[in-house]
């Protein structure tokens, strides 16, 4: 499970389509998914991954849940239910390139976290990247 509230994403992807001024199917066609899928992404069912929101965002314009620009990671990297999206179906013997990845963009953009907030995520990312570390998304 994840840290945000599942309606932030919904009502993010249904106005994401309307500004496009498309269907669930056209919507659904341009993103390489179906009908089905967009509905139930728009009612809160399931949520598209997290590579697929910043494409959805880059493309509609409107910043992701937690974002102040479309398509900007930055500040939406240090939230968990980023980190838990990367890592959740990511094999064990990927983490440790998933981790680098994050822990680099967090340096690259450390001037938008507090010095308490960037140790918390490299604690968090060392236990993520631990060997034998079983909870790609974390203790909740």
């Amino acid at each position: 499970m994840t840290d945000h509230d599942a309606s932030d994403i919904s009502t993010f992807v249904k106005t994401a389509r309307l500004k496009m001024g498309l269907t669930l199917e056209a919507f659904g066609e341009t993103f390489g998914r179906t009908k089905a899928n967009v509905h139930a992404w728009e009612k809160g069912l399931h949520e598209p991954a997290y590579a697929l929101l910043l494409e959805i965002s880059r493309a509609s314009g409107i910043p992701l849940p937690g974002s102040t620009e479309a398509g900007d990671e930055a500040d939406v990297l240090g939230n968990a239910f980023v980190v838990a999206d990367l890592l959740r179906n990511a094999p064990k013997e990927d983490r440790h390139v998933w981790v680098t990845v994050i822990r680099h963009g967090l340096h690259e953009h450390a001037n938008v976290y507090s010095a308490e907030q960037l140790s918390r995520y490299e604690t968090a990312l060392k236990q993520l990247d631990a060997p034998g570390s079983n909870d790609p998304a974390g203790s909740h």
